[in-house]
């Protein structure tokens, strides 16, 4: 009977001992999955905020180049604009020298018939 009780003994350890290595395997696993799913969502965290510093980048981009286009486009309506300006100051400026004249020329003839 002895040989019974120390065999139910040992079994009984063996189990205690295989269930607490089991249980020490399966949390060590568990633990495992859980870093590399800590892992995982730091490395997709990262490449978010990269793309999405990209992506805020290229919008900055456009924008400046949006800018710059509708900056050359108000320079050179303000040229043309300027450029016609200048062009009705001389065709006033010349109707006036004509009108000038034809007064002259008009004072000439009253001066000669007078």
């Amino acid at each position: 009977m002895d040989s019974v009780v120390l065999s139910l003994l040992v079994g009984i350890a063996g189990v205690l001992v295989g269930g607490a290595g089991a249980f020490m395997f399966t949390r060590s696993g568990a633990n495992s999955i859980l870093k590399r799913a800590e892992t995982e969502t730091q490395r997709l965290r990262e490449e978010a905020e990269h793309r999405a510093r990209g992506i805020e980048l290229e919008a900055e981009k456009r924008a400046l180049e949006r800018r710059e286009a509708a900056e050359a486009q108000l320079r050179e309506e303000r040229r043309d604009l300027n450029a016609t300006e200048r062009r009705l100051e001389q065709r006033e400026t010349t109707i006036e020298r004509r009108a000038e004249a034809l007064e002259r020329g008009e004072q000439d003839v009253r001066d000669r018939t007078a």
